[in-house]
């Protein structure tokens, strides 16, 4: 029952109970379809390479739910950029000064050089525009 609510809807994850949030089977269903429902996985989910690959490809955007380790990781930084270049922010500091990384990002997100300069000084970790973002993505999906 619980993998057919979420392969309906990803977000349903987050009325499961934790024996789920920490299935495996269970969370690349969600993410598959919806990649931010990773943020309603367990800890140990949101820092599995293969689960967090599928979320990005799904969403950039949920790259900022994915474990620390693995947003220092460039083949799933690479991933979510490729699939909305403002994920950039949520690389780590090390990624967002990568070359590669950066042009795969500005080829699906416009960046001035200013948020350029900005994204460069800021450390990618904050929890407050994870909010706002969240919040964006909920309006656009809605409309």
């Amino acid at each position: 029952l619980t993998l057919a609510a979420v392969r309906h809807n990803g977000d349903a994850l987050q009325f499961a109970v934790e024996a789920f949030r920490d299935c495996r089977d269970v969370v690349l269903a969600a993410v598959r379809g919806r990649g931010i429902a990773i943020r309603w996985a367990s800890p140990a989910l949101r820092g599995d390479r293969k689960v967090a690959l599928a979320a990005v490809y799904q969403s950039g955007k949920a790259l900022q739910f994915c474990s620390r380790p693995l947003r220092d990781d460039l083949e799933v930084a690479l991933a979510a950029v490729g699939q909305h270049g403002s994920s950039l922010r949520w690389a780590s500091a090390r990624l967002r000064a990568n070359e590669e990384l950066v042009d795969v990002a500005s080829r699906t997100f416009f960046f001035t050089r200013q948020e350029l300069a900005e994204l460069g000084e800021d450390d990618g970790t904050d929890e407050e525009g994870a909010e706002e973002e969240e919040d964006e993505e909920e309006q656009e999906t809605s409309m």
